[in-house]
Order: structure tokens, then C-alpha cells, then sequence
């Protein structure tokens, strides 16, 4: 008994080790298994968060420079539009006095050739006048420009100019 269950056995392991029908098929899928490495998607992810995260805190960054550059370019623009006013307000003053001042020197050329007192003293209240205009409109202590405070605050974007 023992030799037929010995014999059986040795008959199973025979047919086992015989090939069946499309055996080359399995050892090629194998062999080229066993090249290939299995590769696993989630190793992708690894790059993947990083670089996104970065590219997202890059945006972040260059949005919230462009917003703080447009305020500066606004704040900017307001300050030069206020200097190009008090330029033409100077420069109407200046004109101002000029004319006043040409006006005062004729006067004062027809009072060196005047011959009465009459018409001195007409050319001189002439000249008073001139002279209390030109006060009431600032030119008799200079003109003034735009103020610009020097120094000013450290988180002051256009460094203290008024």
C-alpha cells in the first residue's frame, strides 16, 4: 500500500513538472514582470505638493506685491498731481509778481520825474496800493513751495515728501 501511494504520488509530481499548453506565454509575462518594477502612483505626490505649494505661495507673494506697488503708484501719481498744481500756482504767482513789480518800477520811474506834489502823491498812493496787493497775496515775504518733511516715518513708502 504504502508503494502504491508512494507510486501515486511520484505519478502527481510527473504531471505537474510536464508543460502545458501555452507555457512560453507565462514565463515571457514573468520574465519581462521582473523588468518592468511595478511603480506605485503615490510616489508621484512627493514633487508633486511641494512644487504646487511653492508655485501657490509664489502667486500669493506676486499678487500681494502687485496690490502694495498699485497703491504706491496711486499715492504716487496724487503727490505729483498736487506738485504740478502748486508749480502752476507758483508760477501764476511768480507771474503776479512780475507784473507788479514792472508796474511798481514804472511808477516809481514816473514819481523820480514828477513835478508836482499832486501827482506825487498820487503815484505814491498808487504804490501803496500796489505794495498792500501784493502783501494781501503773499508776495511781499517770498512764495513758498511744497512742503517736504525730511526724515519722516520708516514705513513711509514716499520717504516724507508732503
Amino acid at each position: 500500500m504504502r508503494d502504491e501511494r508512494v507510486a501515486e504520488v511520484m505519478k502527481e509530481a510527473m504531471a505537474d513538472k510536464r508543460p502545458r499548453e501555452g507555457w512560453e506565454q507565462g514565463v515571457l509575462e514573468t520574465a519581462i514582470g521582473r523588468l518592468r518594477p511595478s511603480w506605485n502612483w503615490k510616489w508621484a505626490l512627493v514633487p508633486v505638493v511641494p512644487f504646487l505649494f511653492v508655485v501657490g505661495l509664489g502667486y500669493y507673494m506676486y499678487s500681494q506685491h502687485q496690490a502694495e506697488r498699485s497703491q504706491q503708484d496711486a499715492i504716487i501719481a496724487q503727490k505729483a498731481r498736487e506738485a504740478e498744481l502748486a508749480k502752476a500756482e507758483a508760477e501764476k504767482q511768480a507771474r503776479e509778481f512780475a507784473a507788479i513789480k514792472k508796474e511798481l518800477d514804472e511808477l516809481q520811474n514816473q514819481l523820480n520825474k514828477a513835478t508836482t506834489d499832486a501827482e506825487r502823491k498820487r503815484l505814491q498812493e498808487r504804490m501803496n496800493s500796489l505794495m498792500g496787493s501784493a502783501a494781501r497775496r503773499g508776495h511781499a515775504h517770498g512764495m513758498s513751495g511744497p512742503k517736504v518733511n525730511i526724515g519722516g516715518d520708516s514705513s513711509d513708502p514716499l520717504n516724507g515728501i508732503k
